[in-house]
């Protein structure tokens, strides 16, 4: 939980979840014949607090990772990310 919630609490994620708002709903008016003429770019659509929202939904989600184990990934080979195929 602990981990989760550090993670929900980041500027970048609140940054992240408030274009997510914005982006969605204008993307579905824009298909929307009564929206046709509007500027939906001339608003920004967000939420007053968007660490709160993630917050809940970690601790909401925490139950859904209790069974995991930890596991220390250690990169040697200097590739740019990490893959994990499961057999």
């Amino acid at each position: 939980m602990f981990l989760l919630v550090s993670e929900a609490r980041n500027l970048k994620i609140a940054e992240s979840t408030n274009n997510f708002v914005d982006f969605m709903p204008k993307s579905m008016l824009r298909v929307h014949p009564d929206f046709k003429d509007m500027d939906l770019d001339a608003f920004k659509i967000e939420l007053n607090q968007p660490s709160n929202w993630n917050i809940e939904a970690a601790i909401d989600a925490t139950p859904n990772v209790l069974d995991l184990e930890p596991i220390l990934i250690v990169e040697q080979t200097g590739a740019r990310y990490i893959t994990y195929l499961e057999k």
